[in-house]
């Protein structure tokens, strides 16, 4: 019991550092030596999430639902709705956050997931609401800030947006789309200094941003 603790720990370890591939090779593993325990099945069901690999992600998913006897938790419904995300589903996703926020409006996160869907189908009133609601639960989701931001650049709040992605930035510095989108609502207000220099860390960052050097010539 012991050692399967520790490697449970181990896994969370590597995926912590991104090695997602490491993990997975423990937590199969763990699962196979330990079939009813669910936390161990569900972190294998991030990790293959974590690489985009829907089919393997479902296949867990649905290991774990049949051995709860067809009961399905918020986190597997919530993982559901990502996956739906990643197959370009945003409507059919925004379908099912909907239904966990009327079921439980505080379940962790279902905010921030519904702004994704609502940002994917264009509707940025909406996006910004689940946002706000989001950051009521947690102020410091850096990535709750650089969504809002992004709904206040879309409907061309310049000044506002701006605010949003220096909170996402200064939470998490790394952050490369968040300098990028930040350097658009510099370059819109005509701040052509201060957007080069956020397109310059964005592409420092990540390199393969092609919108942020097209923007900087």
């Amino acid at each position: 019991s012991t050692v399967s603790e520790n490697n449970y720990y181990l896994a969370r370890s590597y995926m912590n550092g991104r090695k997602y591939a490491e993990a997975v090779d423990i937590l199969k593993k763990l699962v196979d030596e330990n079939p009813g325990t669910n936390r161990y099945a569900m972190r294998l069901a991030h990790a293959y999430q974590s690489m985009n690999k829907v089919e393997e992600t479902r296949e867990v998913l649905s290991k774990i639902k049949t051995e709860n006897n067809g009961r399905e938790s918020v986190s597997m419904k919530i993982m559901e709705g990502n996956l739906l995300l990643v197959e370009n589903k945003p409507k059919m996703a925004m379908e099912l956050f909907e239904a966990i926020e009327k079921e439980m409006p505080n379940a962790a996160r279902v905010h921030m997931q519904l702004g994704r869907c609502y940002m994917a189908l264009k509707r940025w009133k909406k996006a910004e609401g689940a946002f706000l609601k989001e950051l009521e639960h947690d102020p410091g989701n850096a990535s709750a800030h650089h969504g809002l931001g992004i709904t206040l650049l879309r409907r061309k709040h310049y000044e506002e947006s701006i605010d949003c992605f220096l909170n996402a930035v200064g939470l998490t510095y790394f952050f490369p789309f968040a300098h990028y989108h930040l350097g658009e609502a510099l370059y819109y207000l005509g701040e052509y200094e201060r957007s080069a220099e956020a397109f310059e860390v964005c592409l420092k960052m990540a390199p393969g941003i092609n919108k942020a050097r097209q923007l900087l010539s």
